[in-house]
C-alpha cells in the first residue's frame, strides 16, 4: 500500500518539496515575492526578468519586436523570431538594392536627356547652317544687282507729307513709313536689305557692293542718316511758309515736326527694325 506524501510547499512562490528541510533551505533564499507580469500573471524572481518579459506580454500573448506579430507561447516566439528577422534582413537588402537601381536609372535618364540636348543643339547648328547657306545663294545669285542701302537711304525722297506724318504718328512710325512705302516700290530682288529672322531682327545689307549679315549694325547708321535728311527737309517747309513764325498755329507746327526728329532715343531704332521686318522678310 502506497502511503499519501506530504508536500512542502513555499508559501511567497508556491514550490513544492518532499522534505520539510528542504523547504526550510528554500525559504532561507526566497526572501521576497514573486515579481508577476500584469498581463499574463507569470512569475519572475528578479524584477529585470519581469521587465525583460513586460516588452513583449501585453496581454494579447508574446509580441514580435519587429513586426508585432503576437504569440501565446514563448517557443512560438522564438521560431518566428527567425524567421522574422531573415525576412527582415531580406527586405532591407532589396530596399538597398531597389535604391540603387533607382539611382543608377536616374543617372541614365539624366545622360540621356544630356545627349538629347546635344544632339538637338548640332541638328539646329547643321539647320541652321544649311539655311543661311540657302540665304547665301538667294543673295549673291538672285539679288546681285541690288542697290547699296547707302545709296537708297539717299535717294529716297522726302517730301513734307512725310514731315507731317512724323509729327502726326511720332518718330519710329514716320521713319518706318517713309522706308518700308519706298522699299515696297522695289522687286524683292532688287531691295538693298532683307530679314531673316524676324524675332531675334537678323538683317542681310547690301554694303559696298556686297552683302553682309549686318552684325556691325549698318542699318543703324542708315537710319540715323534718313533721320538727318529729314531734318534737312525742314527747310523746305520753311520755304512753303516763309512767315510762320508770325503765325501761332504754323509755329506750333514747326515745332511738332522738329520735336520727334530731335528727340529720339536708342529704343526706337529696334522698334523701327521691326517694322521694317516686316516689309522686307524671307
Amino acid at each position: 500500500m502506497i502511503e499519501n506524501v506530504t508536500k512542502y510547499s513555499c508559501r511567497k512562490c508556491n514550490k513544492s518539496y518532499t522534505f520539510k528541510s528542504n523547504l526550510l533551505k528554500h525559504e532561507n533564499c526566497c526572501k521576497t515575492d514573486l515579481h508577476r507580469c500584469r498581463h499574463c500573471n507569470k512569475g519572475f524572481v528578479y524584477a529585470s526578468g519581469l521587465s525583460r518579459h513586460l516588452k513583449k506580454c501585453d496581454g494579447n500573448g508574446y509580441k514580435c519586436s519587429i513586426c508585432n506579430m503576437s504569440y501565446t507561447h514563448r517557443s512560438s516566439l522564438s521560431r518566428h523570431g527567425r524567421i522574422c528577422l531573415a525576412d527582415s534582413n531580406l527586405e532591407k537588402v532589396l530596399n538597398e538594392k531597389f535604391q540603387a537601381q533607382n539611382e543608377m536609372l536616374m543617372k541614365k535618364l539624366n545622360e540621356v536627356a544630356v545627349q538629347n540636348v546635344i544632339i538637338a543643339n548640332n541638328n539646329y547648328s547643321v539647320n541652321n547652317n544649311y539655311s543661311v547657306g540657302k540665304i547665301n545663294i538667294f543673295l549673291d545669285q538672285e539679288c546681285k544687282n541690288a542697290i547699296n542701302m547707302s545709296d537708297f537711304v539717299m535717294n529716297v525722297p522726302v517730301t513734307i507729307d512725310d514731315l507731317i506724318y512724323t509729327k502726326d504718328n511720332g518718330y519710329v512710325n514716320g521713319i518706318g513709313n517713309l522706308l518700308g512705302k519706298h522699299l515696297e516700290t522695289l522687286k524683292p530682288t532688287e531691295r538693298p536689305i532683307h530679314c531673316s529672322d524676324k524675332k531675334r531682327l537678323k538683317f542681310y545689307i547690301k554694303h559696298e557692293n556686297e552683302w553682309t549679315n549686318d552684325e556691325k549694325n549698318h542699318f543703324d547708321g542708315n537710319i540715323d542718316t534718313l533721320t538727318e535728311r529729314q531734318i534737312s527737309h525742314i527747310k523746305i517747309w520753311e520755304e512753303k511758309y516763309p512767315l510762320w513764325y508770325n503765325n501761332q498755329n504754323k509755329t506750333e507746327e514747326y515745332l511738332g515736326i522738329l520735336e520727334p526728329l530731335c528727340d529720339k532715343n536708342q529704343h526706337d531704332m529696334k522698334k523701327i527694325k521691326r517694322l521694317i521686318s516686316g516689309f522686307v522678310s524671307i
